[in-house]
């Protein structure tokens, strides 16, 4: 029998019992379009949660600090080692990076616990990382960069910050007092009347006065946008001035490296890993995310394949009751002539549609229903004045390899269904189907 004869056939026999394949169809239709629903919500999720964490830092930085070797000895990063660093392949920059918590006073406004972080002037510029106003600190220089949130975070003690919402509900950012560049700003030790909300200490805070040579671009990287920068010798001589602890120069604790290209990362935290150093970067935690986002795909897309199990059912039902009600069809086309196999074959074909239509009108209304949750979605960020410029606002996202599957996993699922329906058909004795009645 040709192929267009027995899918000829396969639509003649599916199209006579219309409410019967259409009911059939719909399970089919429902288990696709679940699977492929449940599914395209876990990429969406993911896929939200790896711009948001994208947008929050450099994913090429790597923090790196002293392990232990294949020897069970721990390691020690120093001079040498910054070297060593330095000529890995694919690394682009490497600093020491020191850090401590100060105060910063300028006339009667006063931000309390700033980060001070120092690291090398080259590494600072080969970072990237672009100025809003004013340009980088020099290496021998006692220059600042601001991140953008330090001036706003200025305030009057004897004035509450004036922070609020507006009438559409949405948060009202207080403006800066000051503009870093122009003022007069002194850095300080921290306050102790600050500390645990209560005064610790009758000793007078020393200053120093500074001088700001620039202020970065806004960031989503909190942690940046609070913190001030320096080179590591204008640090030394602050915390000289400051009577406070100087980092030790022959070992460090912490050192940030930037590979050139994000792909490139894992095999520098490889290599760190080999001679005996931890590294961890945005990659590591979008790295357990993903590991999380698993077992969601799971329960996922399991509640679809439960569907798709029941859609299963109902094809080999359909198949078997039209089985019954063509025993005396199948007994006149063995008598004729037709082989076992062909018969086999015409079944399969229906069962083969069935699970083909369903999934095609699956995949037709899973496209629908996540453009429609994606508008609510894009519309409701929109109203709520959520600034998300660099995250995806698509909470579902359907690849096209997921429809291409869809399609073949419901086809196969439509054809296994009807195997064994086929298999009693193609068992039927010719001389007792046709005595049936």
């Amino acid at each position: 029998m040709k192929v267009q004869d027995l899918i000829s056939m396969a639509w003649k026999n599916l199209m006579s019992r219309k409410l019967r394949t259409a009911l059939t169809l719909l399970g089919v239709v429902i288990g696709t379009t679940a699977i492929i629903v449940m599914m395209s919500l876990g990429f969406g999720i993911q896929k939200t949660n790896e711009d948001l964490m994208l947008s929050m830092g450099d994913v090429t930085l790597l923090d790196v600090s002293p392990g232990i070797d294949d020897r069970g000895n721990p390691t020690r990063i120093t001079e040498a080692t910054l070297k060593a660093f330095k000529k890995m392949p694919h690394v682009k920059a490497v600093t020491p990076q020191f850090s401590t918590q100060v105060t910063l006073h300028s006339g009667r406004y006063t931000n309390d616990f700033v980060s001070l972080v120092a690291m090398d002037a080259q590494a600072f510029s080969d970072f990237g990382w672009d100025l809003a106003e004013g340009q980088a600190f020099k290496e021998k220089s006692s220059d600042f960069v601001f991140g953008d949130q330090v001036a706003v975070n200025f305030y009057d003690p004897k004035k509450p910050p004036a922070y609020g919402f507006d009438e559409e509900g949405n948060f009202i950012e207080p403006e800066a007092p000051l503009n870093p560049l122009h003022a007069k700003i002194n850095l300080a030790t921290l306050d102790p009347s600050t500390m645990f909300g209560k005064e610790v200490s009758s000793t007078p805070q020393k200053t120093v006065p500074i001088s700001v040579s620039g202020i970065l671009e806004k960031s989503n990287d909190y942690s940046k946008s609070i913190s001030i920068y320096t080179s590591i010798s204008n640090y030394e001589k602050i915390l000289k001035t400051l009577d406070m602890d100087l980092p030790d120069r022959r070992s460090y604790n912490q050192v940030k490296i930037m590979v050139d290209e994000p792909e490139n990362v894992e095999a520098v935290q490889n290599q760190l890993k080999i001679e005996g150093y931890e590294s961890y970067g945005l990659t590591n935690m979008l790295e357990e995310m993903d590991k999380g986002m698993l077992i969601f795909q799971a329960i996922f897309g399991g509640i679809g394949a439960i569907s798709f199990v029941v859609a299963a059912i109902g094809i080999a039902n359909t198949m078997i009751m039209s089985i019954y009600e063509r025993t005396r069809e199948i007994g006149v086309m063995k008598v004729i002539g037709a082989s076992i196999k062909d018969i086999q074959k015409l079944f399969l074909v229906e069962s083969g549609f069935i699970g083909f239509l369903g999934g095609a009108i699956g995949v037709f209304f899973s496209l629908i229903i996540s453009f429609g949750m994606n508008g609510l979605t894009a519309s409701y960020l929109a109203s709520s004045g959520a600034d998300l410029t660099d995250v995806s606002m698509k909470i579902s996202i359907i690849p096209l390899w997921l429809i291409l599957v869809a399609f073949a996993f419901s086809s196969l699922v439509g054809v296994l269904a009807g195997y064994f329906p086929a298999k009693q058909a193609m068992n039927l004795s010719a001389l007792d189907a046709i005595r049936s009645e």
